[in-house]
C-alpha cells in the first residue's frame, strides 16, 4: 500500500464514510475505491479534484500521502459535496468539450425535426392517409423529446459528478416517449375497431408511461437524499409534482371529452402536448 492509498483510507475513516458512500459521491464504483485504497490504481485528475474538496486538502498533499498543515478541519459532508460540485462545474464549463455521444444526439434531433417537416409536406402532396404520416411524426417527436431530456439532464449530472443517477433518467425519458407515442394506437385503430378495443391498449401504454415517470422521479429523489444533496425533510421537487399533475390532468380531460362528446380521436392531441411540456420541465429541473 502506497502513501496515497494509506491517506485516502484514513481520511475516509475519519469522515465515517463507507467505500460505497464515497464511491457515490465521487461517481465511481465501490471496486474503484477499493483499488485506490490498496494502491492498485490512481484517480484521474477530475477525481483527484473531487477528493481534495471532499477531504479539504490539496491535490499535492493527497498525492504525496501527507497532510502538511496540522489540525486541518474536516468539514461537514454536505459542504464538501457542494464545494466539489462547484469546482467540477467551473472546471468542466471552461475546458470540457462536447462528447461524441452528445454530438450524435444533437445530430439525431436535428434530423428528426427536419425529417418531420419533409414527411409532412411529402405525404400531404401525395395524399397519403393521415394515419400514416401523423403516426410517423408523433413517433419522431416522442423520440426527439426523450433524447432531449436524456441528453440535457445527463449533461447536468455529469457536471455535478452524479454518474450513478443517470440510470434513473432513462426511466423518465422512456415515460416521456410512451406519453407522446401512445396516441398512435387511437390514430391507427379508431376507424377500424370500436373504442372498446383500442382504448384499453392506449391506457395500458399510458399506465406504463406514468409508471416509468414516477419510478424514475422517486428513485432519483432517493439517490439525492442518500448523497445528502437533499435532506430527508425536503419536500417533493416542484418539477416532479408539476409533471405528474400535467399527465393526470391530460388523462382526465381526455376521458371527459371522450365520454361527454365522443371525440376520443381528436382529443389524443392532449398527450403529445403534455409530453412536450413534461420534457421541457425535466430538461430544466437539474439546472435550478
Amino acid at each position: 500500500m502506497n502513501e496515497f492509498a494509506k491517506l485516502l483510507y484514513e481520511l475516509r475513516k475519519k469522515k465515517n464514510l463507507t467505500q460505497a458512500e464515497l464511491a457515490k459521491i465521487v461517481g465511481v464504483s465501490n471496486k474503484t475505491i477499493s483499488k485506490w485504497e490498496t494502491g492498485e490504481t490512481y484517480p484521474e485528475t477530475a477525481q483527484l479534484i473531487t477528493l481534495s474538496n471532499i477531504f479539504n486538502i490539496t491535490i499535492d498533499e493527497l498525492l504525496k500521502g501527507k497532510i502538511i498543515e496540522k489540525n486541518l478541519p474536516l468539514p461537514n459532508i454536505n459542504n464538501t459535496i457542494n464545494n466539489a460540485v462547484e469546482n467540477d462545474i467551473k472546471t468542466q464549463s471552461i475546458s470540457s468539450p462536447l462528447t461524441k455521444k452528445t454530438a450524435i444526439q444533437i445530430i439525431v434531433e436535428i434530423i428528426l425535426i427536419f425529417g418531420n417537416l419533409t414527411i409532412l409536406i411529402s405525404c400531404m402532396a401525395f395524399n397519403v392517409p393521415y394515419q400514416i404520416y401523423v403516426s410517423i411524426i408523433l413517433a419522431s417527436i416522442a423520440l426527439a423529446c426523450s433524447i432531449f431530456v436524456d441528453m440535457s439532464i445527463n449533461k447536468a449530472l455529469t457536471m455535478l459528478n452524479l454518474q450513478f443517477g443517470k440510470k434513473y433518467i432513462h426511466f423518465i425519458s422512456t415515460g416521456i416517449f410512451l406519453t407522446i407515442f401512445s396516441p398512435i394506437i387511437i390514430i391507427c385503430l379508431h376507424e377500424f375497431v370500436s373504442y372498446g378495443i383500442y382504448l384499453p391498449i392506449f391506457f395500458v401504454l399510458l399506465t406504463c408511461a406514468l409508471s416509468f415517470l414516477i419510478y424514475g422521479e422517486i428513485m432519483f429523489d432517493n439517490y439525492e437524499r442518500e448523497l445528502g444533496i437533499k435532506s430527508p425533510q425536503h419536500s417533493t421537487n416542484f418539477f416532479d409534482s408539476v409533471s405528474g399533475i400535467i399527465l393526470l390532468t391530460a388523462t382526465a380531460i381526455f376521458i371527459l371529452l371522450g365520454l361527454m362528446f365522443n371525440i376520443w380521436h381528436p382529443a389524443w392531441i392532449i398527450f403529445p402536448t403534455s409530453g412536450i411540456f413534461i420534457t421541457i420541465l425535466n430538461s430544466f429541473k437539474h439546472f435550478k
